[in-house]
């Protein structure tokens, strides 16, 4: 990960390196938007006789095609723009002043009062909904993936990469961290240590 600025207004900026070689799940570059009720937000169909032959779409990272999926979610790190190189891809995104992760956060602060707990929890909670709303399951909530802005305390969720796109069937892959391989259904299911206090909330019930 590196800070720019963007050059034309000093734009401060986060940009990911994405090495082509280390990249398994892609998708097309125009891979159409979800609204929130799930629906494609595609055009409407040419009336043009279409080709026998479909053109190849540009295939981007999945990480790219979730990040634009759920662009509209307060709680979301932002994706500006994305370049494409021989070896690599470049994500560029919002670069917050200010911050660091949750689990930089937790540390420094020994442990959190029950109040900034059930802030961070709510936060976090309302976002992984929006994005399952949106079609997007992350796979990978942890506190190094939680930045806090230390002076809005405002949370954003960052990396996608090991994210999926949200169906009903089991999962049999996972790309993030886990200790032991298992099936599992898109259940959301988040943990936020604090200290002595820990939340724990699952749509199993």
């Amino acid at each position: 990960m590196y800070a720019g600025h963007r050059i034309r207004d000093r734009l401060p900026v986060a940009v990911k390196l994405v090495s082509k070689s280390r990249m398994v799940h892609m998708a097309p570059a125009h891979t159409p938007l979800q609204t929130p009720a799930g629906t494609p937000d595609t055009q409407p169909a040419s009336s043009a006789p279409s080709s026998p032959v479909a053109p190849q779409q540009p295939q981007v990272p999945l990480e790219v095609a979730l990040m634009r999926q759920v662009s509209d979610v307060p709680g979301v790190i932002r994706l500006i723009d994305y370049f494409e190189m021989p070896d690599c891809f470049f994500l560029v995104m919002e670069r917050i002043d200010n911050c660091k992760d949750l689990f930089d956060y937790i540390s420094d602060s020994v442990r959190l009062d029950e109040r900034t707990a059930r802030c961070f929890f709510q936060q976090t909670l309302e976002t992984v909904r929006r994005c399952h709303e949106r079609g997007v399951l992350h796979r990978d909530i942890k506190d190094e993936n939680i930045l806090v802005d230390t002076k809005t305390l405002r949370l954003k969720l960052i990396d996608f990469g090991s994210g999926a796109k949200l169906h009903d069937e089991i999962y049999t892959d996972f790309d993030g961290e886990f200790h032991k391989l298992f099936l599992y259904r898109n259940r959301l299911f988040v943990l936020l240590a604090t200290g002595r206090t820990t939340y724990v909330y699952s749509t199993d019930g």
